[in-house]
C-alpha cells in the first residue's frame, strides 16, 4: 500500500488524477477537493464551477492555490505563458505599464542609450557628459516579421548649454560656458 503521489487523491482505492492545471499540496490526498490549481495556473472563477487556466503571457503564479495569476508589475514582463516568475527589464531600463508582454517594452531610461537591441537583448549604456538621451525606434526582424521597438539615442548640448532633468539648459549670463563639452 502506497500513498497517491502529488497532483492525484484516492478514489475507491485507485489513485486518480487532479484536473488539468491541478496538484495536490502534498502526497497523499484523500479527496478531490484537496486539489488545487498548480504553480503557473490561476483560478478561473468565470465558470461554474472554477477552473484552473494556464498564466497568461505578462503574469505569473509562482506556488500552487486556488488565487488567480498575478500581473508583471512596471519594471518587468513575461512572454511566455504558466510562468511561475516575471522577469526585470535589464539594467538602467524600465517599462511603465504592468503586465508586459516583451522584453522590447523595457526602454532604456533618462540619461541612457540602447547600445544593442536585438529579438532577445536590450543593453543600455550611460550617456557621456553634457549629453542627453532621446527617444527613437529601431526595426527588428523577428520569426514573425520585422518589429519597431522603441530605442534611445544621445545627443550632446551645444555650446553654452548644459544638461539638467535630461534636457539641455542654457547657461546663465557670466557663467563662462562658451564651448561644448564631450
Amino acid at each position: 500500500c502506497s500513498l497517491c503521489g502529488y497532483g492525484t487523491y484516492e478514489q475507491d482505492n485507485e489513485c486518480v488524477s487532479c484536473g488539468a492545471g491541478q496538484t495536490t499540496a502534498s502526497e497523499g490526498a484523500s479527496f478531490e477537493t484537496q486539489c488545487v490549481c498548480a504553480a503557473g495556473f490561476g483560478i478561473d472563477t468565470s465558470v461554474s464551477p472554477a477552473v484552473c487556466t494556464a498564466c497568461a503571457a505578462g503574469t505569473a503564479k509562482g506556488e500552487a492555490g486556488n488565487f488567480q495569476c498575478v500581473d508583471c508589475e512596471v519594471g518587468q514582463y513575461q512572454p511566455e505563458t504558466q510562468a511561475l516568475s516575471c522577469e526585470s527589464c535589464p539594467y538602467a531600463s524600465i517599462n511603465t505599464a504592468p503586465a508586459a508582454t516583451s522584453l522590447h517594452t523595457c526602454v532604456c531610461g533618462d540619461g541612457f542609450k540602447t547600445t544593442v537591441a536585438t529579438a532577445d537583448s536590450v543593453i543600455c549604456e550611460a550617456c557621456t557628459a553634457q549629453s542627453y538621451s532621446q527617444h527613437g525606434t529601431i526595426d527588428i526582424t523577428t520569426d514573425a516579421g520585422v518589429v519597431t521597438y522603441a530605442t534611445k539615442t544621445c545627443s550632446t548640448c551645444a555650446a553654452g548649454e548644459f544638461v539638467r532633468d535630461n534636457v539641455c539648459t542654457a547657461c546663465g549670463a557670466n557663467s563662462g560656458a562658451d564651448v561644448a563639452l564631450s
